[in-house]
């Protein structure tokens, strides 16, 4: 168990599977878009651990695998963005707003009701 926590705060505990070799007490980078959370115990790379990540709000949103101009499947921790004027967030990122992170993955095309990790401020 982590022991370097010094207030617990809102958070979730997810298993996640390694691609690499990390130590307890460490930060553990999420996928590729820059969502980390603490290893909660020690493991090495194909290792499935659990992970604590920070937490503000959970929602659930219709997510659709499209990056503006195509279709693109989302990755589970990938960031989501919000144009203003869609129901859906997707992802891309010019000219629009970090809304978060996926919780799970979307086909390329599909629109899924997934939960979202809402982004805490700037990201």
């Amino acid at each position: 168990m982590a022991t370097n926590i010094r207030q617990r705060g809102s958070g979730f505990t997810i298993q996640y599977t390694l691609g690499g070799t990390v130590a307890v007490n460490t930060p553990v980078l999420l996928g590729d878009q820059g969502l980390h959370g603490v290893a909660l115990e020690a493991g090495v790379s194909g290792d499935t651990i659990s992970v604590l990540v920070p937490s503000g709000i959970v929602i659930s949103h219709p997510v659709k695998g499209d990056n503006g101009s195509a279709g693109a499947a989302i990755a589970i921790f990938d960031k989501v963005y919000s144009d203003g004027g869609t129901s859906a967030f997707f992802d891309v990122n010019t000219s629009d707003t970090l809304v978060g992170w996926t919780l799970g993955a979307v086909a390329s095309g599909a629109t899924e009701t997934e939960l979202v990790l809402l982004a805490l401020g700037p990201a």
